[in-house]
């Protein structure tokens, strides 16, 4: 049998906070990430930008500037085709 601890929950060491902590995303990045401002200036003068946007929206890329476009930018556009597919 597992030791209650003062708080009653099996196993838990005195005055251990009984929240769930936040763990570190399971994807870590070798090299530090460009700021946005950055990455999108050179995704403006690249060659690929838009088969490299057309991947990212049809993939979903989740993570980082792709095709000029941040995941935010790309969540957003495909809300308004999903709306606009929806309306037809």
């Amino acid at each position: 049998m597992v030791p209650s601890s003062p708080s009653g929950v099996p196993g838990q060491r005195a005055g251990a906070s009984t929240r769930r902590s936040s763990f570190p995303p399971t994807r870590t990045r070798t090299r530090p990430r460009p700021p946005e401002a950055e990455a999108k200036r050179l995704c403006a003068s690249c060659p690929a930008l838009a088969p490299c946007r057309d991947y990212a929206l049809s993939a979903p890329e989740p993570y980082g500037t792709w095709g000029g476009m941040s995941e935010t930018e790309r969540r957003r556009y495909a809300r308004q085709q999903r709306s606009a597919a929806s309306m037809q």
